[in-house]
């Protein structure tokens, strides 16, 4: 695991090094804001609006379910 500071409630939270990749999204463990990877080396994190979130902008993986 590693440590990944939200820039929404600047608190640090534990993510698998696997789910940090460029336009990867993800859900702060704190306050549950919604973030995508901009850049990998350094971390850059954006939060994503939840309402702009859709179903289909979840990366699927090889059985066609969502990830």
């Amino acid at each position: 695991m590693m440590n990944v500071r939200c820039p929404v409630c600047g608190e640090e939270f534990e993510v698998d090094p696997n789910l940090v990749f460029p336009l990867n999204r993800f859900y702060c463990a704190v306050c549950n804001m919604l973030l995508e990877v901009l850049e990998d080396d350094p971390i850059v994190l954006n939060p994503i609006d939840d309402d702009d979130f859709e179903e289909e902008d979840m990366v699927e993986d090889a059985d066609g379910a969502g990830i």
